[in-house]
């Protein structure tokens, strides 16, 4: 019996130690063949990658039909990365499809635990996230904003809506641009219009502008002068072009829908106590909401679909909602006359691909594919394929002050007609000085003297022919017939 037993041992001992080589054998094998693969490219021997699998927002990732094709924004994005590298990747899906959405930092577990390499998705880069995996260059700006609902613009009711269609300093223009008309028109009318200059010297000024201005739209004819007639026609078409623009746009401020935010930025949200958020659940924005904006989770209202965005802010269980910027820009594109962003977007995050920290030279390669593939707008174009309302974004034209008219639009017009009237007022300053010195000259004795002696000293030299000056040309007297006899 010892001698079977001593031989059993050893035949125990042969078979672990055969067991054991096999089992190196095979291990040195399958990383010799990684080790080869990664001689010639940064891939291993087969990339695992692992896809979220959810219901909603599936223009940004989905696992396709029955979780076997993945596509998406995110995945068509990897893929063009990673299509020089030639590398044979396996996508395996992480969740059911259903209307919970999976934990995307269950998915990063996966990496931790060698069960997959890398994850490709809209998995926002965090601080936490970066310590257990490397992320890629950002791909997609994905910061975190804020939607409300639109309310009707109390606009219409104003008292004062005659005023929007121009902005204050082109009110201010006009004014001034009417006060220069009709001091121009008075200056040029005053001389040669007896209804400007008034029956008495003690005529007062203002009836004299009032009866100037009215002769721009009901008596133009009344000017009497030509340059007078010259700055009314300017300050007509001036009027005119006005009074086209400014009915077309008050039409269009009476007409359009008007509508205004129920609160306009993040930090109203925050501040209000009675103000209800809402978030998507299992996500990184709770602990923001909590930990770095200190909301009380008693004001949070976790959502878990793409229709409880909408259904929710419409019905008000929620006054707002918090989410990153991707899957606003997608709902408020599908209801844009009902939702509009509150504010700019507060926090700066993006969205990256995670890999294994062992595949670090693999993430560095796919952050340079990145980067080649923004600056040659290559991913632009698959961000227009796949996102086609970052395109048709609307952008809620629910402000009256950008339908305003302002100087700068108009400054053309005004400086063409100011110039006008300047120089039709500086013409006639000119001509007036040039009578009133003719007149002066015209009243001198010594002047008067003057031009007699030169008139004779000339009519002197001019002799007819018949020997007869032309000074003696002078107004013959009829013959006198009183003393002729009577025939």
């Amino acid at each position: 019996m010892g001698g079977a037993g001593l031989r059993f041992s050893v035949a125990c001992l042969i078979l672990v130690v055969s067991l054991h080589t096999f089992y190196n054998e095979n291990i040195y094998a399958h990383a010799l063949e990684n080790h080869r693969a990664s001689s010639s490219s940064p891939c291993p021997a087969k990339l695992r990658v692992g896809v979220p699998w959810k219901r909603y927002f599936r223009e940004f990732v989905s696992a396709g039909k029955n979780g076997t094709n993945p596509t998406g924004f995110c995945v068509k994005a990897f893929e063009k990365a990673i299509e020089p590298l030639n590398c044979t990747v396996e996508y395996i899906t992480f969740g059911n499809g259903s209307v919970a959405p999976p934990s995307y930092d269950e998915l990063l577990q996966l990496i931790i635990d060698k069960k997959i390499d890398a994850v490709v998705g809209d998995m926002t880069i965090t601080e936490n996230r970066s310590q257990k995996v490397e992320f890629t260059q950002p791909f997609l700006d994905s910061s975190l904003v804020a939607v409300v609902r639109l309310k009707d613009e109390s606009l219409i009711r104003s008292a004062l809506i005659f005023m929007k269609p121009f902005s204050n300093q082109m009110w201010l223009l006009i004014v001034a641009f009417f006060v220069l008309g009709v001091l121009a028109v008075y200056l040029l009318e005053h001389p040669k219009n007896p209804p400007v200059q008034g029956r008495r010297a003690s005529s007062r000024f203002g009836p004299k502008l009032m009866y100037t201005f009215s002769t721009w739209f009901l008596n133009p004819e009344a000017t009497r002068s030509v340059m007078g007639r010259t700055v009314v026609v300017v300050c007509l078409v001036v009027t005119g072009i006005l009074y086209s623009c400014y009915t077309a746009n008050l039409s269009a401020i009476l007409t359009a829908s008007r509508l205004e935010p129920t609160l306009n930025d993040i930090q109203s949200v925050v501040a209000r106590q009675d103000i209800k958020i809402g978030y998507w659940n299992n996500s990184f924005i709770g602990d923001i909401l909590t930990n770095k904006l200190v909301i009380s989770g008693k004001r949070l209202i976790n959502l878990t679909s793409e229709a409880d965005y909408y259904n929710d802010l419409s019905k008000g269980v929620v006054d707002a909602i918090i989410d990153e910027r991707p899957y606003m820009q997608s709902l408020v594109a599908n209801h844009c006359s009902e939702l509009v962003f509150a504010g700019q977007p507060f926090t700066n995050v993006n969205w990256g691909l995670a890999f294994d920290p062992i595949l670090h030279q693999l993430a560095t390669t796919i952050s340079s594919r990145i980067l080649q593939l923004t600056e040659s707008g290559e991913l632009y174009t698959i961000q227009k394929d796949w996102l086609p309302q970052y395109e048709s974004y609307c952008c809620n034209q629910c402000r009256s002050d950008s339908n305003e008219l302002h100087v700068r639009q108009f400054w053309g017009l005004f400086a063409i007609s100011g110039s006008v009237t300047v120089i039709v007022l500086m013409v006639n300053i000119v001509r007036r000085r040039c009578n009133t010195l003719r007149r002066t000259d015209s009243g001198n004795p010594r002047k008067k003297r003057f031009m007699e002696l030169r008139r004779r000293a000339w009519s002197s030299r001019l002799i007819s022919r018949n020997g007869t000056s032309i000074s003696s040309f002078e107004e013959r007297k009829p013959p006198d017939t009183s003393e002729c006899p009577a025939v």
